[in-house]
């Protein structure tokens, strides 16, 4: 399968028509499963450009990977892209992290999100969403049926947004979560049970967060953690 890269050769050759980068050329071929636009300084009349080429385009159909992580499309491209995303059946990873979208871009996505089946993955790190973003989203991963890698990492979605993820916890069988540095002032292993740490997890960071007390919650992810080294966590209290 061929991955596209915003300036790369894809399909169309050097002097093809391109959008953000990318050879329009390359939207319609079936070969085109990634979308590369990595750190490409794309602000939100990109992210409408884009949107529109994948609405008119066969690609979306096709498409598995769209990587937007390091851009600056901010609350409006995400509302640009949302539009969007309901071409985009087939994707299964969506790559958004540190792009600034805060609470009104997570929500903006959130409701067209549910609708991706194919989709496991998504990055939505360091984009300064609070509980209330984190809500709109949770609200929404029932309905993702292939859902199971959530990067939320560097979010200060606080107590409040850490409920609402750990709500998610015995309805989703996550894979991996990213919820590293999310301004959490409980404990953050206080709901670990519910998560099924084995043999489903494959990556868990909770580091940067706080522990309050050496719970049998968290002796059992320290037991767990110590088999696996994709499990971080923060420092541990010793038991009294």
């Amino acid at each position: 399968h061929l991955e596209v890269e915003a300036g790369g050769g894809g399909r169309g050759g050097a002097g093809a028509v391109r959008v953000c980068g990318i050879p329009v050329g390359a939207c319609y071929d079936r070969a085109t499963t990634r979308l590369n636009l990595y750190n490409e300084a794309l602000g939100p009349p990109d992210a409408a450009m884009l949107s529109e080429v994948l609405l008119r385009g066969p690609c979306g159909g096709w498409l598995t990977c769209v990587d937007l992580n390091r851009n600056a499309l901010g609350s409006e491209g995400c509302r640009a892209l949302a539009v969007a995303l309901a071409a985009l059946q087939s994707l299964e990873i969506l790559q958004l992290g540190v792009n600034d979208i805060g609470d009104e871009g997570c929500s903006a996505l959130a409701q067209p999100l549910a609708r991706l089946a194919a989709l496991k993955a998504l990055y939505v790190y360091q984009n300064g969403i609070t509980a209330v973003g984190c809500a709109a989203l949770m609200a929404s991963v029932p309905a993702m049926p292939s859902l199971s890698q959530l990067y939320l990492s560097h979010n200060p979605i606080g107590d409040a947004g850490y409920s609402a993820l750990a709500a998610t916890f015995a309805q989703v069988k996550w894979t991996a979560l990213g919820v590293r540095n999310v301004s959490v002032e409980r404990d953050v292993v206080a709901d670990v049970d519910h998560l099924p740490l084995a043999p489903s997890i494959l990556f868990l960071d909770l580091m940067e967060n706080r522990v309050d007390s050496a719970s049998p919650a968290a002796a059992e992810l320290v037991s767990k953690a110590a088999r696996n080294a994709r499990i971080l966590l923060p420092a541990l209290p010793s038991p009294a």
